[in-house]
């Protein structure tokens, strides 16, 4: 350590243990440690998620280490996230200094504070940079397959673009912050009667040793860093004015606000041209930038309001909140294509009771899905040498793994079966991103039909459903979902707000090759013919958790309750048909994409969808109620159990699940106070979907009966483990992809391929 000549040749071990202890860096972080925690919680929040510790389960990690730019991972992308840690690494900087700086007065005698202050204060950001360089390399060479020379060219335009921010910043800096010098010259400094000390010794028997811990405002530096490579023993500055020296850290605060409020600015400006190409940055961007913009205000109320901050922060969480109860400021999402200015439709449990009990109308619609079933028939007549088998197709949810999942088993099925899948199936139905994945095939199916050259097996399309869409939908959160919500946009007649939603719509809609940018109605006659199988979407009403139906067809059949309880009241009604409850707001009009994401609407990660009801109702996940769509697929069969005993040989359930169907038994190990806490909400929540398969199972044990045995569940299976697990999220990664895509060919999967085969009468 090269302490220039200020160190002196022989020093005692009691003074290299001061200077080791009083070093400026590691006063800086005992100073965070001690008060600077909003600070250090933006760091252990980056941190966390890249160290794959916080949001493991929506895969947040993929998008600091795997950024993407305009459809891109590369150069480009690694450059913008570079700026941007730049940009942070900066504003943390800058807040230190003014959370921190008066309490080093040395910082305003040095030439060039900001950047000496900068370079003592390396300690965490050089942590983080290290973790996260080591971190990228991993993950890009063991998940997502990066060659080490790209990985080498990612972390070279990822360290320019911190060097290029962080050269700018200091160039502004460095001709902006002045010392005590440049301010007042040398003149003779005047002692004030109560100087500032910060050099005493903590061994003198007058201070103990943990007054480093306790000191309020003046921290003692004995070795400082006056450039990379040297180390220099602080001077002596309690002859300086303390008025003087104040001033020196006030003109250096007016430099470090006017930067913040330009980065703010430009913050503002990204958000705003968010949906502009050029202007869409890597979701991990926008995130360090929400970050970064928070850092800022919050360092810069600080600095000018000092003990009225904690009272500002106070009036600006709660006004915030206020504003974003206006209507014209709300969070409100919406289903794109309803109709949200006619009135109200009523919602209270006396109306869905009457629409459980409008025997004509249930008889109506189930005489339309009657004659659909018929034609349904004619179609499969020729494909079997007796009786058709009547062929429900179940799809899990699980963000795009189950997308991807669904898209592979489908094309996989509709191979073997010689293109006929979808003229097979009658029904579908699912949660979340299996729904996806099989609107994606079913339309694929229809433009076939339609005289389309497509060929809906091709894994081109497989690579449609398996494309990002994770960061379209963070962009937006970070950068505009939290601000205040002004821009609108026009479907159908209608303006709606945008939000995370949108762009969840758009992103899908674009990796899908805006095939499915259709409404609800589009569907409606190719399912009567039957050249597609009808589609249930099922999203869950979070003011009662009842289910809403949501089809191109009438269901109101699997609202009927046919019992009466001991009241002699009609049984509680779990389901609500969509088009009886929005009838006078144009529900064949819904897009249908917002019909798949209100389907999948998992909580934070997608907002809940607001519907026209009085009062006022939101939807979210149908994972909540029916991760597998097996309710309302037994409800259904029960509903044409006559028809179907008589004009089918059966019914086979394809359930397409996109994790393992079994149960996992966990020991019951010493447990400390924390986990004893949490032990009774985690059984539920680690295990909700296992008490749902419980529940189906005994509900298909009894419907099987009722169908003299003719029911067959035929399983394929996602290979995952808790240990080799895929996130459940809305990007995949390289490896992910080729692992699902490969998991038709588990055994397991091929038994049941075969077993299918079977059942339907496949020749070999």
């Amino acid at each position: 350590m090269n302490a220039g000549n200020t160190i002196p040749k022989s020093i005692t071990w009691k003074e290299r243990w001061k200077r080791i202890l009083y070093f400026f860096p590691i006063q800086l972080v005992l100073v965070h440690l001690k008060s600077n925690h909003l600070l250090l919680l933006a760091w252990i929040f980056i941190t966390s998620v890249v160290m794959k510790w916080l949001l493991v389960q929506y895969g947040a990690y993929n998008l600091f280490l795997y950024p993407e730019y305009m459809g891109q991972v590369g150069p480009a992308s690694h450059f913008i996230m570079g700026i941007a840690i730049g940009g942070f690494l900066i504003s943390f900087n800058l807040a230190s200094y003014a959370l921190n700086g008066h309490k080093f007065p040395l910082i305003a005698t040095l030439n060039r504070p900001f950047y000496k202050y900068t370079l003592n204060n390396f300690i965490i950001p050089f942590t983080f940079l290290g973790i996260y360089t080591y971190q990228l390399i991993v993950y890009q060479k063991t998940e997502e397959l990066v060659t080490h020379s790209a990985i080498a060219l990612h972390l070279l335009a990822l360290y320019a673009g911190i060097i290029l921010f962080s050269f700018i910043a200091f160039s502004y800096f460095l001709t902006t912050n002045k010392n005590f010098q440049k301010l007042f010259g040398d003149i003779k400094i005047r002692q004030e009667k109560h100087q500032i000390r910060p050099v005493r010794t903590v061994f003198s028997r007058k201070e103990k040793w943990y007054s480093i811990l306790t000191r309020k405002k003046e921290w003692r530096v004995v070795t400082y860093l006056s450039e990379p490579w040297r180390v220099n023993l602080a001077r002596d500055i309690s002859h300086y004015d303390g008025d003087m020296l104040r001033t020196v850290f006030a003109q250096n605060h007016i430099n470090a606000t006017v930067f913040e409020l330009l980065t703010i600015i430009t913050i503002l400006f990204f958000g705003f041209y968010r949906e502009t190409p050029v202007f869409k940055l890597p979701a991990a961007v926008s995130i360090i930038l929400m970050l970064t913009m928070i850092i800022m205000l919050v360092s810069a109320i600080y600095s000018w309001l000092k003990g009225w901050s904690t009272l500002v922060f106070v009036l600006l969480f709660f006004g915030y909140n206020w504003v974003s109860s206006m209507p014209e400021y709300s969070f409100t999402s919406f289903a794109y294509g309803l109709q949200y200015d006619s009135p109200p439709a009523p919602y209270s449990n006396q109306v869905l009771k009457d629409f459980s009990r409008d025997t004509a109308q249930i008889t109506k619609d189930t005489e339309h899905i009657t004659r659909i079933l018929s034609k349904w028939k004619v179609a499969n007549d020729t494909l079997y040498n007796q009786k058709p088998k009547l062929v429900i197709v179940n799809c899990s949810g699980g963000g795009i793994r189950a997308s991807a999942w669904t898209m592979r088993v489908m094309q996989h099925l509709d191979s073997v079966l010689n293109g006929s899948l979808m003229q097979r199936t009658h029904f579908v139905t699912g949660s979340s991103g299996g729904m996806i994945g099989a609107s994606y095939f079913r339309e694929l199916h229809f433009r076939r039909l339609a005289g389309t050259v497509i060929d809906p097996t091709e894994k081109e399309y497989y690579d449609d459903v398996s494309k990002d869409i994770l960061n379209a939908v963070a962009l937006n959160f970070s950068l505009h979902d939290w601000l205040i919500r002004v821009q609108r946009f026009e479907y159908g007649g209608e303006a709606y707000t945008k939000d995370r939603g949108y762009a969840f719509e758009r992103q899908l809609s674009a990796n899908t090759r805006y095939y499915m940018e259709k409404n609800m109605f589009d569907y409606n006659l190719p399912e009567q013919e039957a050249d597609i199988p009808i589609m249930l979407l099922s999203p869950t009403i979070t003011n009662d958790t009842r289910k809403l139906l949501i089809s191109s067809q009438p269901m109101s059949f699997l609202t009927q309750t046919d019992y009466l309880d001991n009241l002699n009241n009609i049984g509680l009604v779990e389901s609500v048909d969509y088009h009886q409850l929005l009838a006078n707001h144009h529900p064949d009009s819904l897009h249908f994409l917002s019909a798949l994401r209100m389907n999948a609407s998992f909580f934070y990660v997608l907002p809940n969808v607001s519907l026209p009801t009085g009062p006022h109702t939101e939807v979210m996940d149908a994972g909540i109620r029916d991760n597998y769509g097996t309710q309302h697929t037994l409800r259904y069969i029960a509903h044409f159990i006559d028809w179907i005993n008589e004009n089918t040989s059966g019914v086979v359930i394809i359930q397409i699940r996109d994790r393992y169907k079994t149960v996992d038994i966990l020991p019951q190990e010493n447990k400390s106070l924390i986990e004893s806490i949490k032990r009774p909400v985690s059984v539920v929540s680690d295990n909700y979907l296992t008490m749902q398969t419980y529940n189906q199972d005994e509900m298909l044990m009894h419907l099987s009966g009722l169908l003299k045995n003719k029911i067959s569940v035929v399983n394929f299976q996602l290979k995952r483990t808790s240990k080799n697990n895929i996130a459940l999220s809305w990007h995949l990664t390289n490896k992910d992809k080729k692992r699902i895509y490969r998991s038709i060919y588990e055994p397991e999967n091929q038994v049941s391929t075969k077993i299918l085969e079977r059942l339907l009468e496949v020749e070999e």
